[in-house]
């Protein structure tokens, strides 16, 4: 059921942010999809088997 499996992914980024937070974890999760992306405090992308610039979430700065 695509409403169930929606559910569980969010609950477990939900679950991987407050471990990061609160435990002060490094979590890494690989995604095509932007909306779990888009909820990470860094994002880098891989194009074309290159590496891209990181990319800060808004309202956070980069440190490489």
């Amino acid at each position: 059921d695509w409403s169930s499996d929606v559910c569980s992914s969010d609950l477990i980024v939900t679950l991987l942010r407050n471990l990061a937070d609160e435990k002060g974890h490094t979590v890494l999760v690989i995604t095509h999809d932007p909306a779990i992306a888009s909820g990470a405090p860094r994002v880098i992308r891989l194009r074309d088997g290159k590496l891209d610039a990181p990319q800060a979430a808004q309202g956070t700065e980069t440190h490489s």
